[in-house]
């Protein structure tokens, strides 16, 4: 139940034949319309939801509206109970939470939306826990698609929302003269979106670039929360830094799976075409994929994966962090480009902290390097457009080279990791785990290989003029 009084939210039910009315339908005059508008103000208690639709169903929509049994339906926004036209029935339905503030509900055997729920007059942080309230059990899926942009996909193409697609990360077009509040909500709405689009195309899609972009936007995530943490405080990141942690690494497995099957089994299948293990390692790795992805699948539509989009979606768009009273006001109403150059100074003294004797680093320490890398190169990025592109492209070139040599060294830990135990893929199959040390000598040996190179490809970096410091 819905327990703040100061929520206010409005139930428009546009129902024209069992298919969603993002005009205004035929027959159905302005003031009526208006009518329809019904809202609910929670106080001391609910309305109860089967009278309020019901009333609205008997007085506004029915005299004008042809709906017949099982042509359409009313849902009232108070509590998760779901009516019929006719009221003889419940119906189950997947909650589509759209630009923060709607909410769509999708009936499964029907093709449209049948109910928008709009929230006036109250707090952001209130709105989207609403949703929270209505679906504790999960199974949001979030877009940027405003009506309008629906409303055009049903005429044209007669569906409200595209084909998911994997996403990849999108510039940020920062400024100098922004805040770093803004700056911090901007990069993070970005990190969402990426996320948010690529659980989208891992839930019903099989591209392998669902799981990677998905892994990166959460990534991505986590390395805006450590720059812009001075600004922010750790103690408001803690818990999203922790659940993307969680969710990067559900989803690490089905990535680590198609990294084995395509990046690294076929160029040595091609490679050795009598070797027979390679097909029985293919068929295991593709195995184990499916069942990790159905798996991955349900981990995403699950409470746990919807209540830290949500939280994370209040978190940007409501921040609390900047605040009068969180103590932080002052450091995020600085120019960005004063935090840019702190941020960028501290990250690159800890990745030169690790790459110090690179020559002689343990293979733990390498992977240690590499991940200092990836956060640096992401921190370059986000701050890139405060900066004259001929500056910058230098150093990301050198920080790029740098990330690739470590692309094989990542190869082998990860080859590794899956084929050890008792349940690696094709385990006991003596053809298979022969396909399986031809792989992992090949790539040990590409890695020291390219790994003789490590030195001066670092040096060339550490010799590349520091943007930020210009």
């Amino acid at each position: 139940q819905v327990e703040n009084a100061n929520l206010e939210f409005t139930t428009v039910v546009r129902v024209h034949k069992g298919a969603v009315v993002l005009a205004k339908p035929p027959g159905l005059k302005d003031d009526l319309l208006q009518e329809a508008f019904l809202r609910a103000r929670p106080h001391t208690t609910q309305p109860d939801a089967s009278d309020v639709a019901e009333e609205l169903r008997l007085r506004v929509l029915k005299p004008h509206l042809n709906l017949k049994n099982g042509n359409g339906a009313i849902v009232c926004g108070v509590p998760r109970d779901a009516y019929t036209a006719e009221r003889r029935r419940e119906r189950r339905f997947n909650a589509r939470f759209m630009g923060g503030l709607s909410l769509y509900v999708d009936a499964h055997d029907t093709h449209y939306p049948i109910e928008d729920l709009s929230m006036h007059g109250c707090r952001v942080a209130i709105a989207y826990q609403h949703p929270r309230m209505l679906f504790p059990e999960g199974g949001l899926e979030f877009s940027n698609l405003t009506k309008a942009q629906r409303g055009y996909l049903l005429a044209e193409q007669g569906r409200i929302k595209p084909a998911p697609e994997p996403r990849k990360a999108a510039r940020v077009a920062l400024t100098r003269k922004q805040s770093t509040r803004d700056a911090a909500q901007a990069v993070m709405r970005e990190c969402l979106d990426q996320a948010a689009a690529n659980a989208l195309a891992v839930g019903q899609g099989e591209d392998p670039e669902g799981p990677h972009q998905l892994r990166v936007g959460l990534r991505r995530l986590r390395a805006a929360f450590a720059v812009f943490r001075p600004a922010i405080g750790r103690a408001a990141l803690a818990q999203l830094n922790d659940e993307a942690r969680w969710l990067g690494q559900e989803v690490g497995r089905l990535r680590d799976l198609d990294v084995v099957r395509e990046d690294i089994i076929a160029p040595e299948a091609a490679r050795h075409p009598d070797e027979a293990g390679f097909a029985t390692l293919v068929e295991a790795l593709t195995a184990a994929a499916d069942a990790e992805r159905a798996r991955l699948r349900e981990t995403l539509r699950g409470p746990r994966a919807h209540a830290f989009l949500l939280d994370l979606a209040a978190f940007i768009e409501a921040h609390p962090w900047a605040e009068e009273e969180s103590g932080r006001a002052g450091a995020l109403a600085r120019p960005v480009g004063d935090h840019a150059r702190k941020a960028l100074s501290k990250t690159w003294k800890r990745t030169r902290k690790r790459a110090r004797g690179i020559e002689t680093l343990t293979v733990e320490q390498r992977h240690e390097l590499r991940k200092a890398l990836k956060r640096l190169r992401y921190a370059v990025e986000f701050f890139a457009p405060l900066y004259p592109a001929k500056a910058v492209k230098p150093f990301l070139k050198h920080l790029k080279e740098l990330q690739d040599l470590f692309g094989d060294l990542n190869d082998v830990a990860v080859a590794e990791a899956i084929f050890s135990g008792a349940d690696a893929p094709a385990a006991g199959d003596p053809a298979a785990e022969r396909a399986v040390g031809l792989v992992i000598g090949a790539r040990r040996e590409r890695a020291e290989r390219a790994w003789t190179s490590a030195r001066e490809t670092w040096q060339g970096l550490k010799e590349t003029p520091k943007f930020w410091k210009s």
